[in-house]
């Protein structure tokens, strides 16, 4: 009498419980079921499965044997319940109002060793294997089956209680130079034609900050939707960064104007004390943008996306998104202006050129060696470009050093500062002092250096920009000093033709100019 009422009780309550995991879609091997499940008409598959489950357990023959292995289970679920409701507690979560007027998080602790400890005094093999299943199913619950339903992730909520602490205590007024790492702002108009710089900024970023940023044009009008338009497009953006798989927060916002914009995202993007140090963009062209997602090598696979890959292209290759028109492009003026900003504004700042051209799965599966190559020259007195080593130069040096530090990269490129010595300089004698320099910084480069004769001012962009290709031609990247911009805005165009000059026909190029120190031989 008691085993069949043991038998209609527990049975009931199995039925009961499979509907909800089947509306979870965890019964990945049992279809059938997951379709009859929520039709109540066909109910046997509820009937059948637990039916079934508890013909094997009593086909072991010994209620001794099936009393401590269901004991076991029954101890395991409770411990998993005490060891949530700490879990919760502990994550301050203010959802989180348990009734029980005793409870405490040391009820749930004690509870949780309580159960444990009356498992293993049960049967400690058996404890052993049920621990063992039960971590083998939250693995394959957690890599192989789909969540369509979203019960929340206790992982997430501790991870916020743990960040928020930290960052309170991370105090931007005790940075020091021995601790500086790039955390960057990388100004993003449109992916399509960046893919590879996106790419690239990910492995320069040497386990710093790295946030990608955007701006949203809108008139006073289009404010009045009723709908956000960052809430919008946050979905797609998330979804290129899961398809990258780069370690890159997302920042969006609206204004009147793409200056006013970066204005606010260099500004406020980041936390506390974890804000962006540098800032860069793309160099000023008026070349229609080339389509990067065309090769498709930098998008990769990825289980249990929340948008298809097909999704995340379309959007960002629709004609809507396109800055190619005129109305959305940045005049030369506003771009000059906004490299102003970003240096009044006391941000290292990076110019990139040609990085639609970096194939890095090509360059990292050659067999060869390939150069990365640095040039520290002052174009604003190239009197003093083999002794001038200020803020910007070391800044220079430190990009390309940390990209030589990166994993994927050290093995396949070769780092080469180049000085520009004239001919009233003793060459062996600036060797010699760079080499020295160098090994005081604990920087692994060849050193080279070249003879250069600037009479004629006329003729001094046009002398480097050849000196660069005879040299740097064949080279990875190209790291140079970026001239600082002129305080008349109308020299603006000049400026950017400047820019141009320097870097025609080089390989993917950064001039970068730096504000602040960043290279330390204390460590």
């Amino acid at each position: 009498m008691s085993s069949s009422s043991f038998h209609r009780s527990s049975s009931a309550a199995v039925v009961q419980l499979r509907p909800p995991l089947a509306e979870d879609d965890e019964q990945v091997l049992n279809a059938e079921f997951s379709r009859s499940a929520s039709d109540p008409k066909q109910p046997s598959w509820r009937l059948v499965t637990p039916a079934t489950t508890e013909a094997c357990v009593l086909l072991i023959g010994a209620y001794n044997v099936i009393a401590q292995i269901t004991s076991i289970f029954f101890l395991l679920s409770y411990a998993g319940v005490n060891i949530a409701c700490l879990a919760l507690d502990l994550t301050s979560a203010p959802n989180f109002r348990p009734n029980f007027k005793y409870f405490s998080v040391h009820t749930s602790f004690l509870g949780f060793i309580g159960c444990i400890a009356m498992m293993f005094f049960i049967n400690s093999v058996s404890s052993g294997i049920a621990i063992i299943l039960l971590l083998l199913l939250l693995i394959g619950l957690h890599y192989g089956a789909p969540m369509p339903a979203s019960w929340g992730s206790i992982s997430q909520a501790l991870i916020f209680h743990q960040v928020r602490k930290y960052l309170l205590m991370l105090d931007s007024r005790k940075e020091h130079v021995k601790f500086w790492r790039p955390q960057i702002l990388l100004l993003v108009a449109n992916p399509k034609s960046c893919l590879p710089l996106i790419d690239f900024v990910n492995d320069l970023k040497k386990s710093g900050l790295y946030v990608l940023g955007h701006v949203k044009v809108i008139s006073d009008s289009g404010l009045n939707r009723p709908i956000d338009p960052v809430q919008e497009d946050m979905p797609y953006w998330l979804g290129l960064i899961d398809y990258l798989k780069i370690k890159a927060f997302v920042e969006i916002t609206v204004a009147a104007s793409i200056r006013d914009g970066i204005q606010h995202l260099v500004r406020l993007s980041g936390i506390g004390a974890m804000k962006p140090n540098t800032v860069m963009l793309g160099f000023y062209d008026s070349t229609p943008h080339l389509n990067t997602f065309e090769k498709g090598k930098l998008l990769r696979n990825i289980k249990f996306a929340k948008l298809e890959r097909a999704e995340v292209v379309e959007y960002f290759t629709a004609q809507d998104f396109d800055p190619d028109s005129a109305t959305k492009r940045l005049t030369v003026h506003e771009y000059v202006s906004i490299i102003k900003d970003i240096i009044k504004m006391n941000k290292n700042i990076g110019l990139a050129k040609g990085f639609h051209r970096l194939d890095k799965e090509v360059l990292l599966k050659s067999s060869g060696y390939k150069c990365v190559d640095v040039w520290p020259v002052d174009l604003v007195r190239p009197e003093n470009a083999s002794t001038s080593w200020d803020n910007s130069s070391l800044f220079l040096l430190q990009l390309a050093c940390i990209l030589s530090m990166v994993s994927r990269w050290k093995t396949r490129i070769m780092l080469r500062v180049f000085l520009c010595v004239t001919s009233l300089q003793d060459m062996h004698h600036k060797e010699v002092q760079l080499k020295e320099m160098l090994s005081q910084l604990r920087i692994r480069a060849k050193s080279i250096l070249l003879p250069w004769d600037h009479a004629d001012s006329q003729q001094l962009l046009p002398s480097f920009n050849e000196l660069l290709k005879r040299n740097s031609s064949q080279s990875a990247v190209v790291f140079l000093n970026l001239p600082l911009p002129p305080e008349n805005i109308e020299s603006a165009g000049s400026y950017v033709e400047r820019l141009d000059l320097i870097t025609a026909d080089l390989p993917p190029s950064l001039m970068v100019y730096g504000i602040s120190s960043v290279i330390s031989t204390a460590l």
